[in-house]
């Protein structure tokens, strides 16, 4: 999606920018819901004073590939290649012609994939001098950065991802580091990567958690009238104002309606009836249900087998209404057997939390859906998606 096409984020990109002034920050939001658009849109919009670096690490397999991909995208930063690219150039392989220093990729010599985070620590000290001789700050975006890490952790196993985790805190802290700024994003929880590679949370808690978001009530109905131009598809603001409410300003959600209204030739609803009716009818639609799956994947993909099926009789329970913890509790216990244990129970409320299924009101000791659309969802379609 080119730049400008990139809707009613802008306010957000301007935020957190604000909040990288203060600390780094850790992302963590549900696929699809832009998170990516809006890291774009903090490179594209970055403030006077600073440099910013973004680098998706989702498909890095070792530290050397963490650090070789951050390097390559430091070299093509205009600003950022003259003062480090000599330096980097000299832990380049030269003997393969055909890969270079500019090059698609890089080729690093032995001894750095040997030491790829003593050679990252040595890059970014001289990065951060030149930093403070020219008044500058640089914001490195590391996205997938959780992935990044299984996956580290599958190839070189759990204790070498974990002292990549604790070496980069450790980065983070040093000194020598203090003009520089992170922001590790990921669709997956840091907290289901830390109980993969045993960790305890200590690595990460000094990161600033934030979250995108949604879309507000108006650039929701701006999106989906420029989605529907799109496709040649007019409408009346009532239409609108009811598909945007049922979307509950999910992008991703706003484009699969949009998509299911052109395959299908649907009406638009004139109700609030006929919105949800439409918005379930797209959810099903077996040309777009695997386009579905990225919103309610992580119950499958992420939990422990002990959690899944106490997860779906929450998520059932609280589909239809508000539930204290004693009610979960209860219905839990005549819903499953063996009655699961206690903490069994509590852990998995804590990670449908985490994992922005659910929201807790310490007011009325409830919870309740986090995002109404994705409970509407789960519910009238029998959890079609899990």
């Amino acid at each position: 999606m080119p730049i400008e096409d990139i809707i009613g984020r802008d306010d957000k990109a301007d935020s957190l920018w604000k909040e990288a002034e203060r600390s780094s920050l850790l992302m963590n939001d549900i696929r699809r819901f832009g998170k990516t658009s809006v890291l774009r849109l903090m490179e594209n919009r970055a403030p006077i004073g600073w440099y910013c670096v973004r680098t998706t690490v989702e498909a890095a397999r070792s530290t050397s590939v963490l650090v070789e991909k951050t390097f390559l995208d430091m070299q093509q930063h205009a600003g950022l290649v003259t003062k480090i690219g000599y330096l980097i150039n000299s832990f380049v392989d030269k003997t393969d012609p055909k890969i270079g220093f500019q090059g698609l990729q890089l080729t690093l010599k032995s001894d750095f994939q040997a030491n790829a985070w003593k050679v990252f620590q040595t890059v970014l000290k001289n990065l951060n001098e030149h930093l403070k001789e020219d008044d500058m700050k640089l914001l490195i975006i590391w996205d997938e950065f959780p992935a990044a890490i299984r996956a580290i952790a599958k190839k070189e196993g759990p204790d070498s991802a974990e002292d990549v985790l604790a070496l980069f805190r450790s980065l983070r802290e040093d000194d020598n580091s203090d003009r520089i700024r992170w922001l590790l994003a990921g669709s997956v929880g840091f907290h289901h990567v830390l109980r993969y590679v045993g960790g305890h949370g200590a690595e990460i808690n000094d990161l600033q958690r934030v979250e995108i978001g949604t879309l507000s009530k108006e650039w929701a109905a701006w999106m989906l009238k420029c989605l529907l131009v799109g496709i040649q598809i007019t409408w009346k603001d009532s239409q609108i104002a009811e598909m945007s409410k049922v979307s509950g300003g999910i992008p991703y959600i706003l484009m699969m309606i949009a998509k299911h209204v052109e395959i299908n030739n649907c009406p638009l609803p004139d109700s609030a009836e006929q919105a949800q009716d439409l918005l379930l009818s797209a959810a099903s639609d077996p040309s777009l249900k695997d386009n579905w799956t990225p919103l309610l994947e992580r119950i499958t993909d992420y939990y422990a087998e002990e959690f899944r099926d106490i997860a779906r009789v929450v998520l059932d329970a609280v589909a239809s209404n508000k539930m204290t913890k004693q009610e979960l509790t209860d219905i839990i216990s005549k819903e499953l057997v063996p009655v699961p244990d206690i903490n069994d129970m509590k852990k998995t409320l804590d990670l449908l939390i985490a994992d922005h299924y659910l929201k807790y009101d310490r007011f009325t000791d409830s919870y309740s859906w986090k995002h109404e659309p994705l409970c509407a969802i789960w519910k009238g379609l029998n959890r079609i998606n899990e």
